[in-house]
């Protein structure tokens, strides 16, 4: 998207690569709270999809941000199963097991999404942190289930299309496991109310 709106940089963690960042602003002033964000994961597709859905939902009010990789689209694969997937054996590839993609990096992404990229955003312009909602397709639905199962709070809601529950022999069953049984630790209540929509094919 080329729009006087949209700003494009990159910003990393530590000593790895970087991330592409698209960062499109509302024309409107902000509220007296903050913008409500849309964090979108595979920003390099996903961005342009929500930019236009924004327009004709009359949505203009809400900021957009996506995420990528700075490399061609053709060439990310390997970056995107490494962000978006728990570590992962190599015979659980079947076919690929002798060339399996990298994984495991997602804790490392998770980290640069809530330290880096976050107060990176917050600097550019007024965000409600209670409106910031998380979107993500296939890997990037289940890297969303990983996140609202360990660091919940971290968006108050989560769109989540198509997970691809199946990865890693279902691993991530275990974490919901562990996250419901938290909750009814807890008495049954989270520390603040989540929206969660997930929509399967």
């Amino acid at each position: 998207i080329e729009h006087p709106l949209v700003e494009r940089f990159t910003l990393g963690l530590g000593d790895g690569p970087p991330w592409a960042i698209q960062l499109a602003r509302p024309a409107a002033p902000p509220p007296a709270a903050g913008y409500p964000l849309l964090t979108l994961l595979d920003g390099q597709r996903s961005f342009p999809l929500a930019w236009h859905a924004r327009e004709a939902a009359g949505a203009s009010g809400v900021a957009l941000l996506g995420i990528d990789h700075p490399a061609a689209p053709q060439r990310d694969l390997d970056r995107r199963f490494f962000d978006l997937t728990p570590p992962t054996a190599a015979e659980s590839f079947g076919p690929r097991r002798d060339t399996p993609p990298p994984t495991g990096g997602r804790e490392r992404f998770l980290d640069f999404l809530e330290t880096v990229l976050r107060p990176a955003v917050a600097a550019r312009l007024p965000l409600d942190p209670a409106r910031q909602t998380l979107f993500g397709h296939s890997l990037g639905g289940l890297f969303g289930l990983h996140v609202l199962f360990t660091r919940p709070a971290l968006f108050g809601a989560y769109a989540l299309a198509d997970p691809s529950i199946w990865w890693n022999r279902r691993s991530v069953l275990d974490e919901q496991a562990a996250f419901l049984g938290g909750v009814r630790a807890a008495g049954g209540r989270l520390a603040r109310p989540l929206a969660v929509l997930i929509e399967v094919a």
